[in-house]
């Protein structure tokens, strides 16, 4: 399965996901790793270079994804997690009852979202 989207973030190189036969539906690119939201409600933290998978994060339902150098934030109805990039640990799970955030943006120290709610 060839990332054709991605190719703008990895110098015009396309990678290849081998043996994964869901579809992927949002991702971001973080230094050298990509972090992809998929069809089987997970998410899976996949090394640029080589195109294997590092780690995956069993979820729910994913509504938005963010990343920074050390975190994957994901946006799920009525909660946001919060995991470690490098080792897949769940750092934090905020509740946000009846709150989806359709929009999640990390920046420095911050979390910042945005949903129906508000």
């Amino acid at each position: 399965l060839i990332l054709k989207n991605a190719i703008d973030f990895l110098k015009f190189q396309p990678i290849t996901i081998k043996k994964y036969t869901y579809g992927f539906y949002s991702m971001v690119v973080v230094g050298d790793k990509v972090v992809i939201a998929s069809d089987d409600i997970t998410a899976r933290i996949v090394d640029i270079n080589t195109g294997q998978f590092l780690h995956t994060l069993s979820t729910e339902i994913i509504f938005s994804i963010a990343a920074d150098s050390d975190r994957v934030v994901i946006g799920l109805h009525g909660k946001i997690k919060v995991w470690d990039i490098n080792t897949a640990q769940l750092l934090h799970t905020f509740i946000r009852p009846s709150d989806t955030p359709n929009s999640i943006i990390v920046t420095n120290d911050k979390v910042i979202t945005a949903s129906d709610n508000g």
